[in-house]
């Protein structure tokens, strides 16, 4: 017997668990865990808590593969899942963080790169909350990409020396800060 599993996610994302190898239900209730991937754009816990009260009540262990305020998507800068994790965190809810900026996530490339010298690695991303901080917390070289997030996450900062001086006024600051990245 499969366990079941509510999968809280946008439009399109949803196919990524149409698979006969996942049991999925259509509500919360029935399910033995959830996996939370993704929410509508502008949507917070708020449109959440009918399946938030209940993972509380059934204390189903919630997956998700980011924690991040903000994400990326075809539309540009949207909310990310922050503030679902944020409220279901209050409620005591276990939730498995599967993304940066976890240690295993990095370790798992590492393990990849064999015995390079992680003075040769650098991390890149827009978001300080995670990309940042994950290769912070390994003692990496990071760079903050001011194109994605990154602004976003000062939304008074408009300009690349205001959103300097903003990094400089946090504990938490990126090796480099780049306007841009272009392969």
């Amino acid at each position: 017997d499969r366990s079941r599993c509510f999968v809280v996610a946008d439009g399109r994302d949803a196919s990524l668990f149409e698979s006969e190898s996942i049991n999925q239900v259509a509500s919360c209730h029935e399910a033995d865990y959830v996996i939370l991937l993704s929410i509508a754009p502008g949507e917070t816990a708020v449109e959440h808590s009918e399946w938030i009260e209940v993972a509380a009540e059934k204390h189903l262990p919630v997956i998700c593969p980011s924690a991040d305020l903000l994400s990326v998507s075809t539309r540009g800068v949207v909310s990310g899942l922050s503030s679902v994790v944020s409220d279901l965190a209050s409620k005591e809810v276990r939730v498995a963080n599967i993304g940066k900026p976890e240690k295993f996530v990095y370790d798992s490339s590492f393990e990849i790169l064999g015995d390079a010298d992680r003075s040769r690695i650098l991390a890149i991303g827009d978001q300080i909350g995670s990309d940042v901080l994950g290769a912070s917390r390994l003692g990496i070289d990071s760079a903050l990409v001011a194109t994605g997030a990154a602004f976003s996450t000062f939304p008074a900062v408009t300009t690349m020396d205001e959103l300097l001086a903003r990094l400089n006024e946090i504990e938490l600051r990126p090796t480099w800060l780049l306007d841009s990245l272009c392969w």
